[in-house]
């Protein structure tokens, strides 16, 4: 993994990819700090972050659409291929090297705090761990580019899907409030959800039994829980949503507490995405 790992940093840094991205990335770092921290006198350097996290709709497709598809342009997909690594370690070097160059950016946004606290006083617990919180939700969001780019052929297409997603993950918390809250409603989108499960189980495993027991299990299972109590389900839509919704859960830690379940969900967001590419380069190699 460490020869792929290398390679794919120096070929983030080798084609300017990677200094577009942490150029984009701190100018609005310093656009954001100078106008609500310094023009306004304003210490808290976690309104900063929570302000500026809408920049990851823009730098995560820049960073991740050239991860896969440029390997297919360029045909050295093949000689990935006939390497002795696995696809494992190929898309892990692909993926920590993406986090690295988002790791260079927060790094350089990380002497931040110190210098706020000659304008004022700086809660320097809460500013760090928002830095940390801001990191997780850009690996998180990367994991899933990686993915979105291992299923496309160009660059532009990988980019404009994933632009819409992580456009759609933005606004995800604004439009839970539209969703219905009647217990009929969160019990048909949990149906539609144990469908969709199933279908992930067949097609990962290309097995009809395990595809049927899987839909048998979770259609079975909420079905039962409506009929013991339909209460619980009312609301549940939108609180649901909530809950997977990685920039809410980002805004929910600038009130000043350190949420642990943020690092637990977007690790494992992260390791969810990277094993679904590992998965989706695997199929299209022996397809």
């Amino acid at each position: 993994m460490r020869a792929i790992y290398e390679r794919e940093l120096k070929a983030c840094f080798l084609n300017f990819t990677g200094y577009v991205f942490l150029a984009f990335l701190l100018l609005f770092a310093g656009i954001y700090t100078y106008v609500i921290n310094l023009a306004n006198g304003v210490a808290h350097y976690e309104v900063t972050l929570g302000n500026m996290a809408f920049v990851y709709i823009f730098a995560i497709p820049l960073l991740s659409m050239r991860a896969f598809p440029e390997e297919r342009k360029q045909k050295t997909d093949l000689l990935l291929a006939s390497l002795p690594r696995s696809t494992a370690e190929i898309v892990g070097g692909k993926y920590l090297a993406g986090a690295t160059a988002l790791l260079f950016g927060v790094l350089a946004m990380a002497p931040v705090p110190a210098v706020l606290s000659f304008w004022g006083e700086v809660n320097f617990a809460v500013a760090y761990f928002a830095l940390l919180a801001f990191y997780l939700l850009g690996a998180a969001l990367l994991a899933f580019g990686l993915l979105v780019s291992s299923l496309c052929d160009s660059q532009a297409a990988a980019a404009g899907i994933c632009f819409g997603a992580m456009l759609l993950l933005y606004f995800l918390s604004d439009l839970a409030g539209f969703l219905p809250g009647t217990a009929l409603a969160s019990y048909l989108a949990l149906l539609a959800l144990a469908a969709a499960g199933a279908a992930a189980v067949f097609w990962l495993s290309r097995s009809r039994a395990l595809g049927l027991a899987a839909a048998g299990a979770g259609i079975g299972g909420v079905t039962l829980f409506y009929l013991l109590d339909k209460t619980a389900f009312e609301g549940l839509l939108e609180k649901g949503v909530n809950v997977v919704s990685p920039f809410q859960r980002f805004y929910a830690v600038l009130g000043g507490e350190a949420d642990l379940t943020l690092i637990v969900f977007d690790l494992s967001a992260a390791a969810l995405f990277v094993f679904y590419t590992v998965y989706a380069v695997e199929r299209r190699r022996w397809s």
